[in-house]
């Protein structure tokens, strides 16, 4: 017999299940081998220091006291994945929002920053990351115009303002629609 048999057979001795036949080939493995025998009497330690607890009766009311606890608990009213994820977007909105007003405002920030000598460590980092979201700015306002849309020269930040503004708007909606439910359920 293997080791592995031999576990299993323990197992079986633990539980009260042990044939004879089984008994007597788990004796003669523990008997050769060293390391199941001192597995088997930790194991025979456990189910001897088990037999002799005594056991307790549970309250007759035992049950009726734990489903009225229960029972007593407020509803849940869990979040489904759905208003997780509406959360997120809304959060998304409000970052993009962000953005978009740091970079529409990106020139007088900088020149701002420029004026306190703190931020001159920041604005060797910012200023050429400036000068790569203008570009980038650029060329989409580009791809936009090329794409048939009718930008009229000063409106050019119209569109970018009415999809942030747009995106704040559905995470206000769904704010105030999860407010009122949470006042239904109430």
């Amino acid at each position: 017999m293997d080791c592995e048999s031999a576990n299993s057979l323990m197992m079986k001795y633990m539980d009260g299940d042990l044939s004879e036949h089984e008994a007597a080939r788990l004796n003669h493995h523990i008997t050769e081998c060293a390391a199941c025998k001192e597995e088997f009497m930790l194991y025979d330690s456990i189910v001897k220091d088990f037999s002799a607890l005594t056991l307790v009766k549970a309250p007759d009311d035992l049950e009726s006291r734990v489903m009225s606890s229960i029972y007593a608990l407020p509803a849940y009213t869990g979040q489904t994945v759905s208003h997780i994820m509406y959360g997120f977007w809304g959060l998304i909105a409000v970052i993009m929002s962000l953005g978009a007003l740091l970079v529409m405002n990106r020139d007088y920030i900088l020149e701002q920053m420029a004026l306190n000598p703190s931020f001159a460590p920041i604005l060797i980092f910012l200023n050429p990351l400036a000068a790569s979201v203008k570009t980038l700015f650029a060329q989409t306002q580009m791809l936009v115009q090329q794409a048939g849309a009718v930008v009229e020269p000063g409106l050019n930040w119209v569109v970018p303002i009415a999809v942030c503004s747009l995106a704040v708007a559905q995470f206000i909606i769904y704010h105030n629609e999860k407010q009122r439910k949470e006042k239904v359920a109430e």
